[in-house]
Formats: C-alpha cells, structure tokens, sequence
C-alpha cells in the first residue's frame, strides 16, 4: 500500500490523498466525502482506516478536503454549498480519470457527505455505486410502534419522569450557539438539514434505473428517524426489494465512531459490501 498527497483541481484549491494498493484488483475507484465540517481523516479518523482498508483488497481511495475545509481553498464564494459541492466532487472525478485512466467510482459519505454523494452519483454518470451511512430517514406508522417500545423511548420517559418529580439533575442552560450541532462531532454546533422525502425519492428512482449499487448504513445515531431494518422500504414503498439496494441497520453504533470496535465494524461492513458489489 501506498498513500500519497494530491492537489487538484481549478488552481490546485483541492487537496487530498489516495490510498494506493499493492496490486489493483479493480479499476473503480472509492471516494470518501467529507463529513459536514470534518476534515479528510474523517470522524475519528474513520475515513483513513477504511481508505487502508480497502486497499487490502485492491482499491485504490481517494479522501479529499472540500472547499473551505482543511487546506483546500474556495474561490467562487457566490455560489451555493450544494453548487460547490458538486463542482468540488467532479474535480475529484476528472482527477482520478486523469490519473488512473478510469472513468469508474463510488463515493461514500457519513451524514452530509452521505447526501452529497446521493445528489452527485445522481448527475454523473461515471458512478456506479454510493455508501451512504445515516442519510435521510422519515419516520413512519411502524416507526413509531418500534419507537414506543424500544428502550431509547422507556429511558426518556424515565428521565423526563424524575425531571418532573425533580429527581433529575437539570442540565445547565447553554446558548443557542452551543445548542447547534456540528456533524462529525459528538458537540453540538451545525444543525444540518436533511433533503425532503420527495427529493430522496426522486433520486433513489433514477439511481436504480442506471442500476447503481447503493448501500444504505443507519446507526444509532438515526434513531430518531429510523429504528429497524425494514423501516426503509416503508419509507421508500415505490422501490422493489432488489439486488442494487442494500440495508444495515447497526442499532448500537453512534452517529459518529470514537470506540476502535465501533469503527471496526463499521468499516468491515463497508469493505465487505465494496467487494460484494465489484464482484
């Protein structure tokens, strides 16, 4: 395995590493999106462990700064997050063809990156696959059976039962900055908002119609929006159950993976679906 740094794009702005393998085994190439405000190594480092990892199965990686993160730099301050975004992941793209030769990828992201994936694999059409882990979630009718009796649920009643009977201890008041929540982080500063169910869905159609592989990973971090396997063909009841779209619910993981195990685990789903779905 071999990692070097890279800088591309319009003036070199964008700036990155890949994660070479010894011996290619495959000619697409893994892109990991950055995390709301997390740079290239990913929550954790999350991110640079899966890139080696991958490589251990002959895939090169690609993990990369968008612009105004780590080193890389904006240049057209005019233009919306999501057109900046998109212009960010195609240099990306057109780099990696440059210099592999390969018009190939897949692209996998962790919260915003997850749904800048979605959105960008659904205009180019050099992606073939997408690792989505906690993206959009919407609630439904058996949502909320599972949510009543789940113990996430019985432990907020509890706790809201002793804040009544003034057993609790009360939280210190914060400000509304420290209130807000970053993504990639176990604080809260960014309150991201996720893409509308009829966007999602319009999206997801055209994906599998081009028959892109996508890989949906919910963890305990979603619960709010997403708390068992099949909730996501409830949520999506237009979509067959079909060879292209796969589903992990992983209940006990967190939003974002400060234990080794919980990284572990995840990765080697991730690692095991890549090698499923280039197979």
């Amino acid at each position: 395995m071999k990692e070097q740094a890279v800088q591309f794009g319009e003036q070199n702005r964008l700036h990155g590493v890949m994660t070479l393998p010894e011996h290619q085994s495959n000619d697409c190439v893994l892109i990991l999106v950055s995390a709301g405000l997390t740079t290239k190594s990913g929550p954790y480092g999350l991110y640079t462990q899966l890139a080696r990892e991958v490589a251990e199965i002959g895939i090169s990686t690609l993990r990369f700064d968008l612009g105004g993160l780590g080193n890389s730099e904006i240049l057209h301050t005019d233009a919306t997050l999501l057109d900046r975004t998109h212009v960010d992941l195609e240099a990306a793209v057109n780099f990696l063809e440059s210099t592999l030769g390969t018009q190939r990828c897949l692209l996998c992201g962790l919260c915003s990156g997850a749904e800048d994936s979605f959105r960008y694999a659904d205009e180019d059409p050099r992606v073939e696959g997408v690792v989505l882990i906690d993206p959009h979630a919407y609630r439904t009718k058996r949502w909320r059976w599972f949510s009543i009796f789940s113990r996430h649920f019985l432990n907020r009643v509890a706790i809201k039962a002793l804040k009544i009977m003034g057993l609790h201890p009360q939280r210190r008041h914060q400000d509304a900055e420290t209130e807000m929540r970053i993504e990639g982080a176990d604080f809260k500063l960014v309150n991201y908002q996720y893409m509308a169910l009829q966007d999602a869905s319009a999206i997801l159609e055209r994906l599998l119609e081009r028959e892109v592989s996508i890989y949906y990973i919910y963890t305990g971090g979603r619960m709010e929006q997403f708390n068992h396997e099949n909730q996501f063909y409830d949520m999506f009841r237009h979509v067959p159950n079909c060879r292209e779209v796969t589903v992990s619910h992983c209940p006990r993981l967190k939003h974002t993976q400060m234990l080794e195990e919980d990284r572990q685990l995840l990765i080697t789903l991730i690692r095991d679906w890549i090698g499923n779905a280039l197979a």
